[in-house]
């Protein structure tokens, strides 16, 4: 069975940043939302892949790290005043991503932080490594770079990447590169950013993958791009720009230059978000997609014959916050169930 991956090319870098922020479009500047949609309904591009592609399942412990490791990454985490449940979520959810990094890494470049968390267990494998941080904004936790040790550029990701000469050992991400409109562009930056012999590891969501709730209704709505309707937004999620599978991913890193791809997942724990404490949310994972199916998608129909060019931004806003809040809406569906895997590569001897 065939298996579709999507990606979305906006070359405009403030359309970029703005749909970053705003990725259902529902943004408080009216040109920028119509400029917007309109790129999309241009940039949605179709890769067909004969399948889904290989992730291999390994046992959590087997990509834990070291309890000395752990330790030294809670500390750090400690030492910022986070709580000790959240310490426990946050060893978790980032252990088993750094497993990859050698110990003996020195110039390591971090691709997205976030609130930071990831970076104590990247100090941790390999303590001796100078680190370097790009994004876009700074957000990295209060303290936490001091106890990490480590540096911080606000930038521009692929500006930096191709302005940069240095050579790293190790390019790190955790769920970033689904953000990027130029993936191939993006891996491109990070193989010529890599010394001889160095690695990427990086972790995502496998959005593209056929096993996704919804996965073939946002296929069909980039079957038909040019009709693209600012509704669908709520559902198809512009956000993740690169929804990708295990074949397509693959792919994309041998055309950059890698070897040696390795991509696989925890196999007690294949999605990044947990089952929540919501009672709705332990419902079978068929039923939520019917009850989407009956509220949401109809509601989208609906609209769409009311409204078939431009919605009031009231509705589309009412729709996107439900949405985002019950457990059977697009967003909780694919964060819930998009197969989360971490990869590796390296880049050989030319």
């Amino acid at each position: 069975m065939s298996s579709i991956a999507l990606r979305t090319a906006i070359t405009d870098p403030e359309l970029r940043s703005y749909v970053q922020q705003y990725p259902f479009l529902t943004g408080p500047d009216e040109l920028a939302n119509a400029r917007a949609l309109s790129a999309l309904r241009t940039g949605i591009r179709i890769s067909r892949c004969k399948d889904d592609g290989e992730v291999h399942r390994k046992p959590h412990e087997t990509l834990s790290l070291t309890q000395a490791q752990n330790t030294a990454a809670c500390d750090m985490l400690r030492a910022t005043g986070m709580p000790e449940a959240q310490i426990r979520d946050t060893q978790h959810d980032f252990g088993w991503r750094v497993a990859q990094v050698p110990s003996d890494a020195a110039l390591i470049l971090c691709l997205g932080s976030g609130a930071g968390d990831e970076l104590a267990f990247l100090r941790a494998k390999a303590p001796a490594a100078r680190i370097v941080v790009m994004d876009y904004v700074q957000k990295i936790r209060e303290g936490l770079l001091q106890a990490v040790n480590a540096e911080f550029i606000q930038c521009d990701l692929v500006h930096e990447l191709s302005a940069q000469t240095t050579q790293y050992d190790i390019v790190f991400s955790n769920h970033t590169l689904e953000h990027m409109f130029d993936p191939d562009q993006v891996l491109n930056l990070i193989y010529q950013r890599l010394r001889v012999g160095g690695m990427i590891v990086s972790g995502l969501p496998l959005d593209g993958d056929s096993s996704v709730p919804l996965h073939a209704a946002i296929v069909k709505i980039s079957e038909q791009a040019s009709e693209l309707h600012a509704i669908d937004l709520g559902m198809f999620d512009a956000g993740h720009p690169w929804k990708t599978n295990a074949a397509d991913l693959k792919n994309s890193l041998i055309n950059a230059g890698f070897s040696d791809v390795e991509i696989f997942q925890r196999s007690e724990a294949p999605y990044r978000s947990q089952l929540d404490d919501d009672r709705l949310s332990r419902l079978p994972r068929k039923l939520l997609v019917l009850t989407h199916a009956a509220i949401f998608q109809t509601t989208r129909f609906v609209l769409k014959l009311l409204f078939p060019h431009t919605p009031p931004m009231q509705f589309c806003k009412l729709l996107v916050a439900i949405e985002r809040r019950v457990p059977f809406g697009a967003n909780k569906l694919k964060n819930r169930y998009s197969p989360d895997v971490t990869f590796s590569a390296l880049k050989r001897v030319e």
